[in-house]
């Protein structure tokens, strides 16, 4: 059964990926899939991003072209600005993110770094199993603050990539577990409106789709380049 709604989880975004409006942004099939009226501002908050990474941070561009098959605009939460779905091999980016006008492209660049190193862990083998997912973000902090001090304009982003990587080491698993994305998703569909049924059926399949593996040692490194 697992095995069979991964293959459909997979698919599912897969076919939205390939089916929503997109453009070739710095050689990435970036597509959007939301109400349409803003995809031009998605399309170029992305490509600025893009063109950031390229700027200052040439070797991560090469991996992000390497480790996503593209990327994919998707999703109203609030409570998550991207996620990387190693299933499908997309970096998943949430509308809010983009639109926000708070939201700078350096911002926005170093979500793509952020999540081109979550990339990087699951092809390495480490994925993004329950009970290692607070170590698994500190790393993935720690790549954009490398990146944050490539940007010769960088304080600000240095000092929030240093608060983020404090908090994460500090915060433990709690933040990151299963149940607490799952309850965070209900909740966002229960503000929008959705049926019960459907907040039920969500629940059923974050719990089948995310069931506890047994940990792998992780030893975070000394600094990421």
């Amino acid at each position: 059964m697992r095995a069979l709604l991964r293959v459909i989880d997979r698919a599912l975004y897969r076919t939205t990926w390939r089916l929503s409006a997109s453009r070739m942004l710095r050689r990435i099939r970036t597509a959007v899939c939301l109400d349409g009226e803003n995809d031009d501002l998605y399309f170029d908050r992305v490509e600025e991003a893009l063109d950031l990474v390229e700027r200052y941070d040439p070797r991560t561009m090469d991996e992000i072209r390497r480790h996503f098959d593209g990327i994919l605009v998707l999703g109203s939460e609030r409570f998550r600005l991207a996620h990387w779905h190693d299933n499908a091999r997309l970096c998943v980016i949430t509308g809010p993110h983009l639109a926000t006008s708070s939201t700078s492209p350096e911002n926005v660049a170093l979500t793509l770094v952020h999540e081109n190193m979550h990339a990087k862990l699951c092809a390495a083998g480490l994925g993004y199993a329950e009970g290692r997912r607070a170590p698994i973000e500190v790393i993935c902090g720690m790549a954009e603050l490398a990146f944050a001090r490539r940007v010769p304009y960088s304080t600000g982003l240095v000092e929030r990539a240093e608060g983020q990587i404090e908090r994460w080491s500090a915060g433990g698993e709690g933040p990151w577990s299963s149940e607490t994305m799952r309850a965070a998703t209900v909740q966002h569909l229960r503000d929008t409106g959705a049926p019960s049924w459907l907040l039920r059926f969500v629940a059923w399949l974050s719990r089948v789709l995310h069931r506890v593996r047994p940990n792998k040692r992780l030893k975070l490194p000394a600094r990421v380049d």
